[in-house]
């Protein structure tokens, strides 16, 4: 299967509505913590799929433990997060990435 121009009008329309509910994209909000897909590997919330087929946006797929923190539109393959999630995300992300944990630490004692 192919995904055609339709598709991605339509996810789009799908991140548009997700976003007036509260949601953000997970790429985005990885971004702006300087955190990648491979931490959320590292933390066990996604794990490597091990068949794609042409349709797959992702070589990723959401963990158990993963689905806590991320929500997932299947149909147009996004990975969400609900702002009342997101903290409870980065948590657990800088769990597992001792750099930015200790950075979060100093910053703590110096405000």
């Amino acid at each position: 299967m192919c995904l055609d121009p339709e598709f991605f009008i339509e996810a789009s329309k799908a991140a548009e509505k997700a976003r007036q509910e509260g949601y953000e994209d997970l790429y985005e909000v990885l971004k702006a913590n300087r955190f990648t897909k491979d931490d959320l590997l590292v933390a066990g919330l996604m794990e490597e799929k091990e068949i794609l087929s042409t349709a797959d946006l992702h070589n990723q797929r959401l963990t158990v433990k993963g689905r806590r923190f991320i929500n997932s539109n299947r149909r147009y393959q996004l990975f969400l997060v609900h702002e009342n999630r997101r903290e409870k995300l980065l948590d657990k992300l800088r769990q597992f990435h001792p750099a930015l944990r200790d950075e979060a630490a100093l910053l703590s004692i110096a405000w």
